[in-house]
């Protein structure tokens, strides 16, 4: 099997695993569906697009390549009817696959430099929920004010909603915790900044990381709403800087002196070495007493839910601190191994 027909076959069964994801991917399996039609035969070519992205950003892994296609076709069928297609549960899935050929063909351009460009930039308005409980309890235990940081921030909502009482406690109240639950308190915030590789998303870009399902249509009613809500304490500076660039985010890090750093949903969608170098550039910067949580979902995308790790300012090792059952934190939040030693931390 050649290079090109192995990367074909990794990313069906790829495609496979995603299809087979327990919530459905709230209305993007039509389009993953019509997607493993479109690339599975041998016989057929690899939609240029694809190649392209799969040839210039191999740090991507398969699963953010088709969750970024879709939002690229998702992009161009906000204007064009005949792309829309693709979406329409009401047509067979060789239909939708069709549509999707025909839009691969006739946008290859514009796609192409979608998929080159951009990232996943879904931005959840709950998913600060998390980072205020644990960096609010934490952070008493430094007995130092909170330098924070959001590495890949998108919108900028999750440092923007820290803090904000109404939108806690409107979207907490859809968390069950199945373990002893961590206390509502208010972050000591000094500055709080926001980076993501450019070009920054908008609210145009970002609607298109919505699924087409009244599930994400929800969301995005969230989204919107939180938007509306005032920054509590210092505003936000939002930088246009690519983690990716070791050298250059490394002297950013080092000058901003930064003890909480959250990274929400951002390193699913690299290749494993990426996600260890970007890992070890912010730990190796983290102040003794500082805190950096990564918040991720499974890799492959083909199981829902999320886990919670951190990593303590010097400390060598890592804590698994929490996993939900959702992604989107609508669901149960369970203790992960390390969560009783972290309660412990907390109370010193």
């Amino acid at each position: 099997m050649s290079g090109l027909e192995a990367h074909r076959a990794a990313f069906v069964s790829v495609l496979d695993g995603m299809l087979s994801h327990p919530q459905g991917h709230h209305g993007w399996n039509s389009f993953y569906e019509a997607l493993r039609l479109t690339v599975s035969s041998p016989s057929c070519p690899i939609p240029e697009p694809l190649l392209r992205c799969w040839t210039e950003r191999p740090e991507l892994n398969l699963a953010h390549v088709a969750t970024l296609l879709g939002m690229a076709v998702r992009q161009v069928a906000a204007l064009e009817e005949s792309a829309a297609a693709v979406f329409r549960t009401d047509h067979s899935p060789r239909m939708r696959a069709a549509a999707l050929r025909h839009v691969l063909e006739t946008r290859s351009r514009h796609i192409g430099r979608t998929l080159l460009d951009r990232h996943n930039s879904f931005t959840g308005a709950r998913r600060f929920l998390l980072p205020q409980l644990v960096i609010g309890n934490y952070a008493p235990a430094t007995g130092s004010p909170v330098r924070f940081l959001d590495v890949g921030t998108g919108l900028g909502v999750l440092p923007r909603q820290l803090n904000q009482r109404a939108a806690f406690e409107r979207f907490g109240a859809d968390l069950t915790w199945e373990c002893e639950s961590l206390t509502y308190r208010e972050i000591p915030i000094e500055c709080r900044h926001a980076i993501d590789k450019p070009p920054l998303p908008d609210l145009n870009w970002v609607r298109n990381c919505f699924g087409p399902s009244h599930y994400y249509q929800d969301r995005l009613e969230e989204l919107l709403w939180s938007l509306r809500l005032p920054v509590e304490g210092p505003p936000i500076r939002t930088t246009a800087l690519d983690i990716l660039d070791a050298g250059t985010f490394e002297q950013f890090l080092e000058a901003g002196r930064y003890n909480a750093v959250t990274c929400n949903f951002v390193l699913y969608q690299y290749e494993p070495e990426v996600r260890r170098a970007v890992i070890a550039s912010i730990v190796r910067n983290l102040p003794r007493g500082g805190i950096f949580l990564n918040i991720d979902l499974d890799p492959s995308m083909a199981r829902p839910g999320c886990r919670i790790i951190a990593h303590l300012g010097g400390r060598d090792d890592t804590l698994h601190l929490l996993d939900v059952s959702d992604a989107h934190l609508i669901g149960s939040v369970r203790a992960g191994a390390d969560y009783e030693e972290f309660l412990k931390i907390c109370k010193l």
